[in-house]
């Protein structure tokens, strides 16, 4: 079984609960393994944009992986790049950050938190009705599915192996 850790940047613990039921539910495979209290590099903070740096953010705290995979969950609105706002970011094979900044319910949070939990295993964006979706607006993020659709699925199995899937 492959591990993931939260580590939590202010975000209230009913929330993470949520996440967790919603990464349990679509990557049984995961063991998560913990959550950890977090501050955000202080480098990573725009100040005359008043967000933080996602890829600053990543770029810090991929160096506290203590497990497999590692997600940043933060209250802190985020942007990477000219973009003026993103939801998450992710590094492929190894971490990503999650805003819940901009998102209002728990069915957001956790589409978007799978969506994230799907990068970092290796899952790119998709255009089926499928969680991995690139979300652009809270209206993407609302109409897309909370799952992943049979053919991520199927990429999933290749990435991760049998062994991971307990088939």
């Amino acid at each position: 079984m492959i591990s993931i850790e939260i580590l939590n940047n202010r975000v209230p613990e009913e929330i993470i609960k949520k996440i967790i039921e919603a990464i349990n539910r679509e990557y049984p495979f995961l063991r998560i393994t913990g959550v950890r209290s977090v501050k955000l590099p202080l480098e990573s903070y725009n100040a005359s944009r008043k967000q933080y740096n996602a890829t600053l953010i990543l770029s810090k705290l991929e160096k506290m992986k203590k497990t497999d995979y590692l997600l940043i969950v933060t209250s802190s609105d985020l942007y990477a790049g000219d973009m003026n706002f993103i939801f998450g970011e992710a590094i492929f094979y190894s971490c990503a950050v999650l805003s819940i900044a901009r998102l209002k319910t728990f069915a957001l949070i956790q589409k978007e938190a799978v969506h994230e939990v799907g990068h970092v295993l290796g899952l790119q964006h998709c255009k089926l009705p499928c969680v991995m979706t690139f979300s652009n607006s809270i209206y993407d993020a609302s109409k897309k599915s909370g799952s992943l659709c049979e053919k991520c699925r199927k990429k999933l199995d290749r990435y991760m192996g049998e062994e991971y899937l307990g088939k």
